[in-house]
């Protein structure tokens, strides 16, 4: 069995999408009434945190789509404004204690007990505040992907290091804590890759990242290499991708990351690869992907005691 959990990111419209990344919710609104009205049950990370505190649970109606077995999460975002713009906070311990507090307070009626940070950013201290707040799993982890990034005014934007993690879910903060972390899946660079984005980042990069609204190649390379953990008899595999809801506002020719013609696409393409194997699959929300990885009879958590950021 593969099983398919694909999660919403509840973000405001980006600038490449006609947005600002801070005001407008076109493609949250679009992506509500299509792929909200499918039968494929989404994780939708419902945004809490100092710039969104509780408002867009009260604001999007939710809860419809819990009646139709859908499920949230949290987005808690690390977005914080300063006298130049907005900007990610990656430093000031007591505003990045704050906004996760707050941010869980607010989140909606339900305690969250699912988190997946903004820029998938995460550090031993953030992990720490989470798993004190009780939250069962982070969905942060995105293998190998690593971010030093700066917008035009020299901010930091897209910061997150996650060089080396494991692609099984494993204990960021040992064992003894019960916070686990669920990788998103990647696909396996070629050598010839490796070698050039090693040589043009100076880091050993093994793995690269999977849209599910994105880059056809990427998302087949991915999805080929859980079939065949499948047929070795590895247990469990999942694959695990998230979509941007603005992605629903473009089309395939629109030169942007993700689109809703690729999302259409590439969610038939995984379904027949995995046909075409006689594997069967089943779409997942966030606290069943939880239960299989944590109670499966076959290859539990990795047991480390290493913190990725």
């Amino acid at each position: 069995m593969l099983h398919i959990m694909i999660g919403c990111d509840c973000d405001p419209d980006r600038p490449e999408y006609g947005g600002d990344n801070h005001t407008t919710f076109d493609g949250l609104r679009r992506a509500i009434a299509d792929i909200g009205a499918s039968s494929i049950p989404i994780t939708w990370l419902v945004r809490s945190d100092l710039e969104f505190p509780g408002t867009m649970f009260r604001s999007f109606g939710f809860e419809a789509l819990q009646a139709k077995g859908h499920e949230l999460a949290w987005h808690c975002h690390f977005w914080r404004k300063g006298p130049q713009g907005w900007y990610q906070e990656c430093q000031d311990l007591g505003w990045l204690r704050e906004c996760i507090t707050e941010g869980y307070q607010n989140a909606y009626p339900a305690r969250p007990r699912f988190v997946r940070t903004g820029w998938c950013f995460q550090t031993p201290f953030t992990l720490r505040l989470f798993a004190g707040l009780g939250i069962l799993a982070d969905f942060s982890c995105s293998p190998d992907m690593v971010s030093h990034a700066t917008d035009t005014n020299g901010l930091p934007v897209d910061r997150q290091n996650w060089l080396g993690a494991p692609t099984r879910p494993y204990y960021p903060l040992g064992a003894d804590s019960q916070l686990l972390e669920i990788p998103t899946s990647t696909y396996p660079f070629s050598l010839i890759k490796r070698l050039t984005r090693t040589l043009r980042t100076r880091t050993l990069l093994r793995r690269g990242s999977v849209g599910i609204a994105g880059d056809p190649l990427r998302v087949r390379r991915c999805f080929a290499e859980l079939l065949r953990q499948v047929k070795a008899g590895r247990d469990p595999v999942y694959f695990l991708s998230y979509i941007h809801p603005d992605a629903m506002l473009a089309g395939a020719n629109s030169g942007v990351a993700e689109n809703r013609d690729d999302l259409r696409n590439n969610l038939r393409m995984i379904e027949q690869m995995a046909q075409n194997e006689r594997i069967p699959f089943k779409y997942v929300t966030a606290s069943e992907l939880y239960r299989i990885v944590t109670i499966s009879s076959g290859e539990g958590p990795v047991q480390t005691s290493e913190s990725y950021e």
